[in-house]
């Protein structure tokens, strides 16, 4: 209880000499803050701030297990030139609303770059990525023809 009269005394002192048009250096000399609180708070906000941020983007991460058939079978489309979601659709044989969760997923994993001009959505293989792809490729096939024997 003490505490929280002590408090109201505090902001009514604060705002007594807000009211008296002292400026801001006297206010800091006459109140009962020290120069290291002073310092401090501000690298104190900055720096849980900081964690916060760190937090949150730590937080948000997109995983798939593995690329898998139908993923590898859209590689392929746009490895031969089909490059929007109508045409990698129509080669592969499979749904739209399969395809594009397959070039969403290829997208955000890195391996397929998305572009979008004059009203279309290109779908492209990302340059760094093409090493990965053979390599997965190849594990993928291997597996199967592991089960297949």
């Amino acid at each position: 209880m003490v505490i929280e009269t002590y408090n109201l005394i505090d902001i009514s002192f604060i705002f007594s000499f807000l009211n008296s048009r002292v400026s801001l250096p006297e206010f800091i000399l006459y109140s009962d803050f020290t120069y290291i609180e002073l310092a401090v708070s501000p690298l104190l906000a900055v720096s849980l701030l900081l964690i916060i941020i760190r937090y949150r983007r730590n937080k948000i991460e997109i995983s798939y297990d593995k690329i898998d058939k139908r993923d590898i079978m859209v590689l392929e489309a746009i490895k031969r030139g089909y490059k929007t979601l109508t045409e990698i659709s129509s080669f592969t044989g499979l749904p739209k609303s399969t395809t594009y969760r397959r070039l969403k997923k290829l997208t955000d994993l890195g391996y397929l770059v998305c572009n979008r001009e004059y009203g279309k959505v290109y779908y492209e293989i990302n340059r760094p990525s093409r090493r990965k792809i053979i390599k997965t490729k190849d594990i993928e096939l291997n597996e199967e023809e592991r089960n297949e024997k």
